[in-house]
C-alpha cells in the first residue's frame, strides 16, 4: 500500500509541475525526468 500512496504522490507532483510551468516542459525535460525515476526506482 505505502508503494501506490507514494507512486500518486509523485505523479501527482510531476502533474502540477508540468500544469503550473507548461511552458518550461520540453521533451528533454521529460526525458530526464524518466530517466532520474528510473534510475532511483
Amino acid at each position: 500500500m505505502r508503494a501506490s500512496v507514494l507512486d500518486g504522490f509523485g505523479v501527482d507532483f510531476i502533474k502540477q509541475i508540468w500544469s503550473e510551468n507548461p511552458r518550461v516542459w520540453t521533451e528533454e525535460l521529460g526525458d530526464e525526468v524518466v530517466d532520474l525515476i528510473t534510475e532511483a526506482v
